[in-house]
C-alpha cells in the first residue's frame, strides 16, 4: 500500500483515486461484519458514535475466534459462506466490469471495420454473457444446495473457459463432445446384459411390518370380505335397478314396502350378501394385505368401491327395517354399518382410516335420529351405547401405523430407481416405471373397449423403439440428482419422518400455526420433502382435526342416548346438561375439539346439540368458512338439499 502512494505525485488526481481505493477496501471490513449472524455488532461510527449496528439481512457465518477453529465445520462453514455470498458475487462482477470495459473499447476502436467490430463484438459479449452465467449457476448450486456432482460439472466447465490456456480449450472441447457422443451410443444403443436384475425393494421392513400387524384368517374379518369380492361387480351390482330408483338407495329416513317396491325386489336379491356383511361385524378384527410398492397401490383401492355399496345396502336394508317395524333386525344392520367403519380405521393408510371415518359417521347419524324420533327401549338404548362405546379413535397408535406404512411406501416407491442382482450388486434402473407401466397395462386390458378410450395412453404404457431410447437415456440425469446407494436415500427418508413422528406424540402443541416446507433447494433432500404431500404439515393438522371431530360425533351421540334416557323417565327432555351429569361420564360431557362442553338448547320439536368448534365460541351451531364460524352441529341432523331444491333457492 505505501509503494502505490509513493510513485504518484502527492494530492494528485491518481493518489486520490488509490487513497479512495483503499479507503473502501479498509471500511468494507466493517459494512461486512454487520452482515454476520453473530457477535454484539460493529461500531461503524466508533470513536464518535460508540452504538452497534446489525443489518436486517444477515446471511454470512460469524468468523470463529482463533486459528484452530478454522479447522473445524465451524471454518468450513465460514469459508463457504463467504465464497458464495462475497468471493462469487466480486468474480461475477468482475467479468461483467471487464466485458463492459472491452465493450467500451470496441465502441471507440475507429480503425476497424464495422463488420469486424461487431462481430468481435458480439463474440466477446457472448463469452461474457456465458462466463456470468456459469457463475450464476455456480452461486444457485452452492445456495441451493444442488448435488455435489452438478457443482462438479459447473466447475470444470468454469475452470476449462478461464484456467485453461487458449490454444488447447479448442481441443478440450472436441474430446468432450466426442466423448460424450459416444458414452451415448454405448450407454443406449448397445444391448446390455438385463437378465437377473430385478427393483431394488424393502423387503425385510415389509416383512417386519407385515409380521406385526398379521392376523389369523379365523380371527379375521377381511377373509369375509375377501369372499364377497370375488363376486363382487360394480358394473352389474344395480341389475336392472333404474338410475331414478337407484337414487332412492341414499334414502335416509325409514321407508315401507309399499313406498318402494322395487327397492324391496332389489334387497331381497342381495340377502345373501347382506347376511354375510352381518357375519362380518361380528369379527373384531380385520387386516387387508398390505401394498408397500407404488406399482401395487392400485389393488389397495378394490375393496373401497365396494365398501361404499355395501354402506348402502345395509342403510337403506336397515331404513326399510325401521318403517316395518322391525326394530331389532334394523339395529343389528346399523350395527354392522358401525363395526364396517371400524374395520376400515384399522388399515394403515389415510385414506382407509377417512373411508372409515365416514361410515361411522353414517351409521352414527342413523343411530341418533332413531333415539330422538323413535321409541328407544331401554334395551335397545343399551344395545346402541354399546356399540357406540366401542369406536376407539386413538390419533398417537393410528398415525404411527400410517407413518410407519407410508415411510415404507416412500422408500419403495425410491427404490424403484435402482435394481439390484441375485449376488447383491446394485445399479440405477434402465427403466424405473416398469413395474407401473406393466400395472397399467393390466388395467386397461381389463377394461371393455368403451372404457379403455379412456385410458389409453399407450405412448406412456407401450413405449415404442426411440422412447425405450430416451427413457434409457434419462438414466444419466439420475445419475447427477439421486443418492448412489438406495439406503442412503432410506437414510434421508427416515430422517425427514422424524419430524412427522413428533406431529403423533401427545405433548405436541396443535395450536401452533402448521410447519410450512423448508426453503426452496437443489437437492434430494427437497424433492423427497416436497413429494410427501401426505405428510405435509397442513394435511397432518386437518387429519387431526377430523379425528377430533369424530370423537366429539362419538360423544355427543352417547350424550343423546342418554338425554333419551331421561326423557324415557321423566316425558321431557332435559332442560339443561347438568340434570344428566349423574346419568354418565364426566369424560362424555367434554367437547373434544375444544375441551369445553356441548351446547344444548331446548327446541318446539326437541334439541338442539353442538361443539363451539376450535374457537370455542358460541355461533348458534353455524358452520360457515366465509365468516369464521366453526360450529360442529351433531343434532339435529344436517339435511343436503336436491338439485331441485338448490335450483329453487337460486332463482329465490
Amino acid at each position: 500500500m505505501l509503494l502505490a502512494f509513493l510513485k504518484p505525485p502527492v494530492f494528485s488526481k491518481k493518489w486520490w483515486l488509490i487513497w479512495l481505493f483503499f479507503f473502501g477496501v479498509s471500511s468494507s471490513h466493517g459494512i461486512l461484519d454487520a452482515f454476520t449472524n453473530g457477535g454484539l455488532g460493529i461500531a461503524l461510527l466508533s470513536p464518535f458514535n460508540t452504538t452497534r449496528y446489525f443489518f436486517p439481512l444477515r446471511p454470512f457465518v460469524v468468523a470463529p475466534i482463533g486459528i484452530r477453529e478454522f479447522f473445524t465445520p465451524l471454518g468450513k462453514e465460514v469459508l463457504l459462506s463467504e465464497l458464495y455470498w462475497i468471493w462469487l458475487p466480486l468474480i461475477l462482477a468482475l467479468i461483467i466490469a471487464k466485458a463492459y470495459r472491452k465493450i467500451k473499447i470496441r465502441n471507440h476502436n475507429k480503425t476497424r471495420k464495422a463488420e469486424c467490430q461487431s462481430v468481435e463484438l458480439a463474440k466477446n459479449v457472448s463469452k461474457r454473457l456465458f462466463l456470468a452465467l456459469l457463475v450464476l449457476l455456480l452461486i444457485a448450486g452452492l445456495v441451493f444446495q444442488a448435488p455435489w456432482k452438478v457443482i462438479t460439472l459447473l466447475l470444470i466447465i468454469f475452470l476449462a473457459c478461464t484456467v485453461l490456456p487458449k490454444p488447447y480449450r479448442k481441443w478440450f472441447w472436441f474430446s468432450a463432445a466426442a466423448a460424450i457422443v459416444v458414452v451415448l451410443i454405448i450407454w443406449v444403443f448397445l444391448p446390455e446384459d438385463s437378465e437377473g436384475w430385478q427393483t431394488y425393494t424393502f423387503d425385510e421392513e415389509l416383512a417386519a411390518l407385515q409380521a406385526k400387524y398379521a392376523i389369523p384368517d379365523s380371527q379375521n374379518a377381511a377373509t369375509i370380505y375377501n369372499q364377497l369380492l370375488e363376486d363382487f361387480n360394480d358394473t352389474s351390482y344395480y341389475g336392472n335397478l333404474p338410475k331414478e330408483v337407484q337414487r332412492k338407495l341414499l334414502i335416509r329416513e325409514p321407508w315401507s314396502d309399499q313406498e318402494h317396491p322395487e327397492l324391496v325386489k332389489w334387497l331381497k336379491s342381495h340377502q345373501d350378501t347382506i347376511t354375510t356383511l352381518i357375519e362380518a361385524s361380528k369379527v373384531e378384527k380385520c387386516r387387508f394385505p398390505i401394498y408397500a410398492y407404488f406399482a401395487n397401490f392400485s389393488r389397495s383401492n378394490e375393496p373401497r368401491s365396494a365398501i361404499r355399496r355395501w354402506t348402502f345396502l345395509l342403510t337403506t336394508a336397515s331404513n326399510n327395517d325401521l318403517g316395518e317395524g322391525r326394530i331389532g333386525q334394523a339395529l343389528e344392520k346399523s350395527t354392522a354399518v358401525l363395526q364396517m367403519g371400524k374395520h376400515w380405521c384399522q388399515q394403515p393408510t389415510t385414506m382407509d382410516i377417512l373411508v372409515g371415518m365416514s361410515i361411522e359417521a353414517l351409521a352414527l347419524r342413523g343411530f341418533k335420529t332413531f333415539v330422538v324420533n323413535g321409541d328407544a327401549t331401554e334395551q335397545q338404548l343399551d344395545t346402541i351405547e354399546q356399540a357406540v362405546a366401542d369406536i376407539k379413535h386413538d390419533w398417537i397408535s393410528d398415525r404411527l401405523g400410517i407413518l410407519e406404512y407410508e415411510k415404507l411406501m416412500a422408500k419403495n416407491q425410491f427404490g424403484e430407481y435402482y435394481e439390484t442382482d441375485f449376488s447383491g450388486r446394485i445399479r440405477l434402473s434402465r427403466d424405473p416405471r416398469a413395474r407401473i407401466r406393466e400395472c397399467m397395462r393390466d388395467f386397461v386390458e381389463g377394461l371393455s373397449k368403451e372404457e379403455g378410450v379412456k385410458y389409453r395412453p399407450r405412448l406412456w404404457i407401450n413405449p415404442n423403439y426411440w422412447q425405450r431410447k430416451l427413457i434409457k437415456a434419462k438414466t444419466i440425469l439420475y445419475w447427477f440428482y439421486l443418492p448412489s446407494k438406495p439406503q442412503k436415500g432410506a437414510e434421508i427418508i427416515g430422517a425427514l419422518y422424524e419430524k412427522y413422528y413428533k406431529r403423533a406424540g401427545a405433548d405436541f402443541d396443535w395450536k401452533k400455526e402448521p410447519e410450512e416446507i423448508s426453503r426452496f433447494r437443489l437437492n434430494f433432500n427437497y424433492l423427497i420433502e416436497h413429494l410427501m404431500v401426505g405428510s405435509s404439515a397442513a394435511l397432518n393438522y386437518r387429519i387431526h382435526d377430523l379425528y377430533l371431530r369424530a370423537t366429539a360425533e362419538q360423544r355427543g351421540t352417547r350424550l343423546i342416548i342418554t338425554l333419551r334416557r331421561y326423557k324415557n323417565e321423566n316425558s321431557r327432555w332435559p332442560e339443561s346438561l347438568e340434570k344428566i351429569k349423574t346419568l354418565t361420564s364426566a369424560e362424555i360431557l367434554v367437547d373434544a375439539i375444544n375441551g369445553g362442553s356441548f351446547v344444548y338448547k331446548l327446541t318446539e320439536e326437541n334439541f338442539t346439540l353442538y361443539s363451539k368448534g376450535k374457537n370455542n365460541i358460541d355461533e348458534g351451531g353455524k358452520r360457515d368458512p366465509e365468516s369464521g364460524a366453526d360450529d360442529w352441529l351433531i343434532w339435529p341432523r344436517k339435511t343436503r338439499k336436491t338439485k331441485e331444491e338448490k335450483v329453487n333457492a337460486e332463482q329465490q
